[in-house]
């Protein structure tokens, strides 16, 4: 998307990579028109827009045992946990999910917090560990999914922003110069 708002030589954009917490704060602080987020936010803070709704699966290594495969929840414990830091959307969804069983990610064999999504996807696709992420990830070709048997979730990516006319107009500004 990103891309295809740039093809117009007339427009800019100043990009931050960020987990949820941070672009959520930034956006009250002013220092941002909008945040593309996977994660939590208070509707009666931020207006919001939805962008897609998306599979959250398992992630793995395109030879791992489990590369595109159905598995219970418990086989996922024997393995090495890649997870983004405190306050990113993936980790919070995760551990929400875990505790529908009343499991903590504790469970898993080793857990590794990684705050680089792209180094996470490296070290997952050379054989350590696995993630739990969006489809969307898997466009890279480098990892495959695998999925949790008895358990399907999705979630919304949300364009959020400040609930002001300059705000709506840089997302409908933005969506609109995206379109195919």
């Amino acid at each position: 998307m990103i891309k295809r708002y740039l093809d117009d030589t007339e427009k800019n954009i100043t990009v931050a990579v960020d987990n949820t917490d941070r672009l959520l704060h930034r956006l009250k602080n002013g220092e941002l028109d909008f945040a593309l987020v996977e994660g939590f936010f208070d509707s009666n803070e931020f207006a919001s827009r939805l962008f897609r709704h998306e599979p959250f699966i398992g992630i793995c290594g395109k030879g791992h045992r489990f590369a595109g495969k159905t598995v219970s929840l418990e086989e996922v414990f024997s393995e090495d946990l890649l997870i983004r830091e405190k306050g990113s959307g993936t980790r919070t969804i995760l551990e929400q999910l875990l505790g529908e069983h009343n499991y903590t990610v504790g469970k898993f064999r080793r857990v590794v917090c990684i705050s680089s999504f792209g180094l996470m996807t490296d070290l997952i696709s050379n054989g350590i560990g696995i993630t739990f992420a969006y489809e969307a990830v898997l466009g890279s070709g480098r990892v495959a999914p695998f999925y949790i048997s008895g358990s399907e979730t999705f979630r919304d990516f949300n364009f959020v922003y400040l609930d002001t006319p300059d705000a709506a107009c840089a997302v409908n500004d933005f969506i609109s110069s995206c379109r195919d």
